[in-house]
């Protein structure tokens, strides 16, 4: 393999990236809720970092287009990685097809604009990548692996188009091994935001929420299986509030698989009983 240090000028250029994005966010006045036995209490964002350092799964939420969540998971991630190096991001924006190509650019010497065509990220996920670059710069310049989670999106299109029931055998055996239905929670928070879609109906939700929760059992698996490859390896995941809110998504289908404790972080979320341990308010001076 061809050398895996970046040239002095990128080198410097990422640094300084860095540090500017970092004392951006250092600017901001950022009120923690943490929640626990249905009781909401202020902490500090020492304390924060404090309670979570033992936990072997951390999952932060975002708004994707919202770059103040983008910053407050850098700080986190940078924070953690101090304390212990063995460190790994999952990052919901990636598709798991392209995991060979994220990990030429962490750790080889793949242009940046190559591996932004490669992954087809701007197809794919389609957000400004300029929102997650301070983070994908982090990790790569202190070789800290990116865990893609994501399904290939040509699966949910065919779900959305004929169903799950539906599917030839090429498709199906793309799918997650296990997909739980169960969670009736989960279900009717769905039907609610499905409900806001001017043209739903019953057969639109029911390939709708299929397609929600292949998104979270893949994810959940990507996780699941890294971990279990790296058991000393601390995960902390990137994805949107939606897929971590009250556990449903990700977090409960991990912890099924592997029954480890988790810490859940959410993002300018309302504060509502039991939707996460967290929830960080960014608010500019």
């Amino acid at each position: 393999m061809m050398g895996l240090f970046l040239p002095i000028s990128t080198l410097f250029l990422v640094t300084f990236t860095l540090c500017s994005f970092a004392s951006e966010t250092d600017k901001q006045n950022l009120k923690i809720i943490k929640l626990t036995n249905k009781t909401q209490v202020s902490i500090t964002y020492g304390q924060l970092t404090s309670e979570i350092k033992n936990k072997q799964l951390i999952y932060i939420g975002e708004k994707h287009d919202n770059p103040r969540h983008h910053e407050i998971q850098l700080k986190i991630l940078r924070d953690l990685y101090k304390q212990n190096h063995k460190l790994a991001i999952g990052m919901e924006m990636f598709q798991t097809r392209f995991q060979g190509i994220v990990n030429s650019y962490i750790f080889g010497d793949l242009s940046e604009s190559d591996f932004i065509d490669q992954t087809e990220y701007k197809k794919r996920w389609g957000y400004d990548y300029d929102l997650y670059r301070p983070i994908i710069d982090f990790a790569k310049l202190n070789k800290i692996p990116l865990i893609t989670l994501n399904i290939e999106s040509e699966v949910t299109k065919k779900i959305s188009k004929h169903g799950i029931s539906n599917l030839k055998a090429v498709w199906l055996n793309k799918l997650p091994l296990q997909i739980d239905f169960s969670n009736n929670s989960y279900r009717n928070d769905l039907y609610e935001i499905f409900k806001e879609h001017p043209k739903s109906s019953q057969r639109g939700f029911e390939r709708f929420y299929s397609i929600q929760l292949v998104w979270d059992e893949f994810m959940a698996e990507q996780i699941s299986n890294y971990k279990k490859s790296n058991p000393d390896y601390r995960v902390i995941v990137l994805a949107g509030n939606g897929h971590l809110a009250y556990s449903h998504g990700i977090p409960s289908r991990v912890y099924k698989r592997i029954n480890e404790p988790y810490s859940v972080i959410l993002n300018d979320a309302e504060n509502k009983d039991g939707i996460a341990d967290y929830i960080i308010n960014s608010l500019n001076e």
